[in-house]
């Protein structure tokens, strides 16, 4: 991870499948040399008519979408793949979403764009959807799903044009008016705070953004547990009259030890370590320090110190109720500052996690975390991002060295938070210099206080147009209000599988 000598503050209804529509000119100028009154591009726009053409086409033999009438999200997933579909599915499934507002592109199964096919075949047709959609139905947040690109090519440095499809997706509402941001370098984030400010709900009314997360991860499999892990962490339940506990029906089962791991019996800790684990029900925020005097280390401190203060809001999961707010010694989480330069490894009942990943030279890829659902991380990682194939089961990160390269580095991975449990992860494409990435002390007390998911990591994040990706499902908020309740079955689904709970081995 880069720190920068010098901080730069440079800062549808769509037709059917097929069917050509006019696309006015992004960033001010025509794409590259193209007719644009000319240029056809292939949108599948699902709509509120017959089932029949709620379905996509090309060999995905997927179900109808449930007719839910969630507008504050849109959903984009991959045209005519069927892995993109069912995680489409699943997601809109889940959170009810309006069918008008699940929208498939014609894309390339790639994880990098050049510039030209983003504005042709990403933008633009997002760009046509949200001009004839309705102003109340617009949504604030859009999720991304596994098999869209993620990456634009481009220069690098901090006035370079290499970006993040998602960081640059924030500023839809923009492009939607002819005004995208230039694409050279980054652009502040008008919803970021600092770490005195107070936690503003999200409105892409008033910032003029949206908010852009991606579900995603190594395979399927991964991402669809991505979302149970969403639903799953609604479920921060009072326990007593006072104060809360995780819900014992997943944080008990997440707690325990994981049956098996490809093939190998994992044992249960025995002595004190084993009672301790047992008896403590409290989640945990773990902030991890890699020994040096960076910058990075000092938030890190300082999420400590803010987590440890009384809070400004009730930040029981009792919201709603006359439970007395959370103290420094709360009764249902708790906050431990690795301060020695050693990798904490293996932790259990993890709410939040934020560290340096392989740029702690004590880092393991085969860490042992147990996390409860809705667990957010953030790392001080150059580019864990990059890509979400996976690696080789014996792959190591670390210092550049020959043979330790995985999709162009050695540095950890985003997917590999989320094969372990994680229900957040946040991420970058490529590199984005120290002081682009998260801050530690808003992202956790944000959550904390009640923001979801995809507001806590954007108040936290000080530049769009630039590399963030943002794994997780925007609306989960474990803290705020209208959490939906779950059933025993949704309960069982949940339980993550054995072979996730160590994903460098």
């Amino acid at each position: 991870m880069i720190e920068p000598s010098e901080r730069t503050e440079t800062f549808p209804e769509l037709g059917l499948p097929g069917q050509t529509v006019a696309i006015r000119s992004v960033r001010n100028r025509p794409i590259h040399g193209l007719s644009l009154s000319k240029l056809s591009i292939s949108v599948l726009w699902l709509a509120v008519l017959a089932p029949t053409i709620l379905s996509l086409s090309a060999g995905c033999s997927g179900e109808p979408l449930p007719m839910g009438d969630e507008t504050r999200v849109l959903v984009v997933a991959r045209r005519s793949d069927p892995e993109s579909y069912k995680i489409a599915v699943r997601y809109a499934e889940a959170r009810r979403v309006a069918p008008s507002h699940v929208v498939f592109l014609d894309v390339p199964r790639t994880e990098e764009v050049t510039r030209d096919t983003y504005e042709s075949r990403i933008l633009a047709p997002l760009v046509d959807w949200w001009n004839r959609t309705e102003r109340n139905e617009r949504p604030d947040y859009v999720v991304l799903i596994h098999g869209l690109p993620h990456k634009i090519y481009g220069s690098g440095e901090l006035t370079g044009t290499r970006a993040s499809v998602d960081s640059e997706l924030c500023f839809l509402p923009t492009a939607a008016m002819s005004a995208p941001p230039p694409i050279q370098g980054r652009r502040l984030n008008p919803y970021g705070r600092g770490a005195d400010e107070e936690f503003p709900a999200f409105s892409h009314q008033h910032y003029g953004i949206c908010l852009v997360t991606r579900i995603d991860g190594f395979t399927v499999d991964d991402a669809l547990t991505l979302i149970d892990r969403s639903i799953a962490g609604s479920s921060l339940t009072p326990d007593g009259a006072k104060g809360g506990r995780i819900d014992e029906r997943i944080g008990g089962r997440i707690g325990e030890r994981i049956g098996e791991q490809i093939g190998e019996r994992i044992e249960e800790p025995r002595g004190e370590r084993s009672r301790s684990l047992q008896s403590e029900t409290r989640a945990r925020v773990l902030l991890d320090e890699n020994g040096t005097t960076s910058v990075g280390n000092r938030w890190l401190r300082a999420a400590a110190e803010r987590l440890r203060e009384p809070p400004r809001v009730n930040l029981s999961p009792m919201a709603g109720t006359d439970a007395e707010p959370t103290s420094p010694q709360s009764p249902w989480f708790s906050v431990e500052l690795e301060s020695t330069g050693t990798f904490v490894s293996e932790r259990d009942r993890l709410l939040g996690y934020a560290g340096w990943g392989s740029n702690d030279p004590a880092f393991r890829r085969d860490f042992r975390f147990e996390w409860v659902p809705g667990a957010l991380v953030t790392t001080f990682v150059s580019s864990s991002a990059r890509t979400f194939h996976e690696p080789p089961s014996g792959w190591t990160t670390g210092p550049a060295a020959e043979g330790t390269a995985f999709e162009g580095s050695t540095q950890s991975l985003s997917a590999d938070w989320v094969r372990s449990g994680a229900t957040g992860v946040a991420g970058n494409a490529y590199e984005p210099y120290l002081d682009a990435c998260p801050r530690p002390q808003i992202l956790f007390p944000a959550y904390l206080s009640g923001r979801n998911l995809a507001e806590s990591y954007y108040l936290a994040l000080p530049y769009l147009s630039w590399q963030s990706v943002i794994l997780g499902d925007p609306l989960c908020s474990p803290f705020g209000p209208g959490r939906p309740s779950l059933s025993d079955e949704d309960v069982r689904r949940i339980v993550p599988n054995p072979a996730r709970v160590s994903p460098g081995s």
